[in-house]
């Protein structure tokens, strides 16, 4: 009894490590507040837990369309300029990775109509560099 005991406990504990999300979201009416809080992949995976479809759409409705004018060529020869003449600091991969995997968690579409394939976390990270840059 005590090992079939344990193996609840083990499992329960487990699975609520595995969804543990370090962060809040309150709705204000007009706009979210966001509080997030851990190391860098924490805090993204929360982000991408509470704001993943707020994220793809202002990604497929803003960002892709005003930035890279809706054109996979143009998002690709941006994406060749930025692995050329960029390196990305660690914490920031480390945050954009915990960004899809919270997207993924809280099952997110990350499906892109025009790129025919799901958001992943490179086209993610050059993208935001991408945005910073041509501001």
């Amino acid at each position: 009894m005590k090992i079939i005991a344990s193996f609840v406990l083990l499992l329960w504990l487990c699975n609520g490590a595995m969804f543990a999300v370090n962060g809040t979201l309150t709705d204000l009416g007009d706009r979210y507040l966001l509080h997030v809080w851990g190391n860098h992949y924490e805090r993204g995976h929360a982000l991408g837990y509470l704001m993943g479809d707020q994220i793809m759409t202002v990604f497929r409705d803003y960002f892709f369309i005003s930035v890279v004018s809706n054109n996979v060529n143009v998002y690709n020869s941006y994406l060749q300029y930025y692995q050329d003449h960029y390196v990305t600091d660690a914490r920031y991969i480390q945050e954009i990775q915990g960004i899809v995997a919270g997207m993924q968690e809280s099952q997110t579409d990350m499906y892109h109509q025009r790129f025919k394939t799901a958001i992943c976390m490179r086209m993610i990270c050059s993208l935001l560099t991408l945005w910073w840059i041509l501001q």
